[in-house]
């Protein structure tokens, strides 16, 4: 996706960035529906060198796919010590018990019983014991509890693993889960995304419109071009601004919501 950095877009970039770059840093990231959050986090984690990490739903995705998916991201995190963003939206809640593993995550660090004792502990607790000994400057014959390796990945896992979670605005799913799960307030930076300006409106359309090339004759090309793509750039910009207005005006007056997102925007611009 072609992204246009106006200056509202690089703020979003530049505070998802020091949220993940904080240890056991998490973000709720809340506005209308559309790809700008998307869009802005994997641009984030891909300027910090980060691992991004997405669920691809199918049919049979449930929460025994979901843990298994966890558990992979967590597993990454805290054996190879690599840093990673899991990017989670609320069209991805197949179940609510998603939500619970989000909320224990966040509260918590981890998911109650997501590693078994007898099949994964032990491979865990092999892999990480050279980083251990290593940060704990401790001989190779020192004798090491299976408790403090646990509690050695954990804490990696906790540091490296971080969680961004985007949210409508819309409806009362935003409202309901952060009445059901404290975790999604309490443990998270909040990032609310604003209407765009009209300044980045205007910037928007005249990226999208600059591969129009329409002139009278070769010799008034430029200026013409240059005209027409301003003069286009600031209608298209108005037109949006005014049925914005007109969409919050239908609300106060008759309590119907029209939806005018950032999307929609960009198909008028795309259809001209």
């Amino acid at each position: 996706m072609n992204i246009v950095l106006f200056q509202d877009a690089i703020n979003y970039i530049c505070k998802i960035h020091r949220i993940i770059k904080l240890s056991k840093g998490h973000g709720l990231l809340v506005g209308d529906g559309g790809s700008g959050r998307h869009c802005l986090t994997k641009l984030a984690a891909y300027i910090a060198e980060y691992d991004i990490f997405q669920v691809e739903l199918h049919k049979s995705y449930k929460l025994r796919e979901f843990r298994e998916d966890v558990k992979k991201w967590s597993m990454q995190c805290g054996m190879k010590n690599r840093q990673g963003v899991f990017l989670f939206s609320d069209n991805e809640i197949v179940q609510e018990s998603f939500m619970e593993d989000i909320n224990n995550i966040l509260t918590v660090g981890e998911i109650p019983n997501l590693f078994s004792p007898k099949d994964d502990l032990p491979v865990i607790r092999e892999k990480v014991r050279k980083d251990y000994i290593a940060e704990k400057k401790l001989t190779k014959d020192s004798r090491i509890h299976d408790e403090e390796l646990n509690e050695f990945f954990y804490g990696r896992v906790q540091a490296n693993f971080h969680l961004m979670i985007c949210m409508s605005k819309t409806g009362d799913g935003l409202k309901n889960y952060t009445r059901m799960f404290p975790g999604l307030v309490n443990n998270t930076t909040c990032i609310w995304y604003l209407p765009w300006p009209s300044e980045a409106l205007v910037e928007v359309a005249h990226q999208y419109l600059h591969s129009i090339k329409v002139a009278p004759k070769e010799e008034e090309a430029s200026d013409y071009i240059e005209n027409l793509h301003n003069g286009l750039a600031k209608f298209c910009g108005t037109t949006h601004t005014y049925v914005f207005n007109l969409a919050s005006k239908l609300y106060e007056e008759l309590k119907r919501t029209y939806y005018v997102t950032p999307t929609i925007y960009i198909d008028l611009v795309n259809g001209y």
